[in-house]
């Protein structure tokens, strides 16, 4: 029985031993496990570089965001540099032209006043040519009545008139 019992020992040592063995290559699995999670998980400094590195990546980004949008303001810039340029350009040309078109409307005016003057002077000689033509008309009329009287006065001195009587 002591052999059995011996036996059966044995038997349960060698299980415990298989048992321990089992358990030490599990703890040895676990280990391993813990080890390359350890190796896969950051750090605390590791987060941290990370958190940092992000950080730095997302101030990078506002950097050039913000250059962007400072280039894109001194074009605007200038652009409204050169359409107040040109809006004063053109100021100084409507000004420019405004003045030529009141010289020409005073040019225009004058001669309106001229051309009325000589209008004026045209009706005025056209009734002195009238007035001129009457009196001619009226000369004409009387000279021909003094040649009448003047045949009738040559037809009397023939006649015997003398020309004390005439």
């Amino acid at each position: 029985m002591e052999r059995l019992e011996d036996s059966h020992e044995k038997r349960i040592d060698a299980g415990i031993d298989k048992e321990n063995q089992f358990t030490s290559s599990e703890q040895d699995t676990i280990n391993i496990t813990k080890i390359t999670e350890k190796l896969n998980s950051p750090s605390p400094a590791e987060n941290e570089l990370m958190d940092l590195l992000a950080r730095l990546n997302r101030v990078s980004v506002e950097i050039n965001e913000l250059t962007e949008l400072k280039s894109k303001h001194v074009r605007h810039k200038n652009l409204l540099k050169r359409k107040q340029m040109l809006l004063d350009s053109l100021l100084l040309d409507i000004e420019e032209l405004s003045k030529k078109l009141k010289k020409i409307q005073s040019e225009l005016n004058e001669m309106k006043v001229h051309m009325s003057e000589m209008r004026q002077e045209e009706i005025e000689k056209d009734h002195k040519i009238s007035i001129q033509i009457e009196t001619l008309k009226t000369l004409e009329i009387e000279l021909i009545e003094l040649r009448k009287r003047l045949k009738d006065l040559e037809g009397m001195s023939i006649e015997g008139f003398t020309d004390q009587d005439i």
